[in-house]
């Protein structure tokens, strides 16, 4: 279980996967990221509308569609401009993050 951050996943793939063993996102930073990712761009009215709907998905181990939105939120971003340079890379780490945690492992480590 970690963040999701380089560093971590790499002493997993070296140390823990051989094994058998699923790299997990925690909830806290679950929430974080998708949070600054949900108001990345965004007024916090229609950001905490989406981040809602994305914890929901999450909650109900729908991560592919959290997924999906992040990839298009991210294309939809662009490229980094100096309001977004601390969103935008959350947006693609959570998405890679999550995408590297198997959805029914995502659902249980957060009930």
């Amino acid at each position: 279980m970690g963040d999701g951050s380089a560093w971590i996943q790499k002493n997993f793939e070296l140390y823990f996967k051989p094994y058998g063993f699923v790299s997990v996102l925690d909830l806290i930073h679950a929430i974080s990221f998708v949070y600054s990712s949900a108001v990345a761009g965004r007024g916090e009215v229609e950001g905490g509308r989406i981040y809602r709907e994305w914890m929901t998905w999450i909650w109900q181990g729908e991560v592919s569609r959290v997924i999906s939105a992040l990839e298009v939120r991210s294309a939809d971003l662009g490229e980094p401009k100096e309001v977004f340079i601390l969103t935008k890379p959350r947006v693609l780490q959570i998405s890679k993050t999550l995408s590297r945690t198997p959805a029914a492992w995502v659902h249980v480590s957060f009930c």
